[in-house]
């Protein structure tokens, strides 16, 4: 849905990184209908994906004060 040349900001918790213990458990409570999917992508993976579907990633960082959270930002080309 983005225009050529359009941005792509994400600020995501890559869940396969910083804690894959918890994919049992999300998938326990998803089957039991008490939480929604949730994919544990690696920062790999998340890169992979919007390489795959064209996009060009610019800048990415993971912040000193929280190593939970990573940032990108990938540009639709033109």
């Amino acid at each position: 849905m983005l225009k050529p040349g359009g941005v792509f900001i994400s600020n995501t918790a890559c869940l396969q990184d910083i804690c894959p213990y918890l994919k049992p458990v999300a998938s326990l409570a998803r089957l039991l209908r008490l939480a929604p999917y949730v994919n544990f992508l690696s920062r790999l993976q998340l890169e992979s994906h919007l390489e795959n579907v064209g996009f060009q990633i610019d800048y990415r960082w993971v912040p000193e004060t929280s190593k939970d959270v990573y940032f990108l930002i990938a540009k639709k080309p033109e």
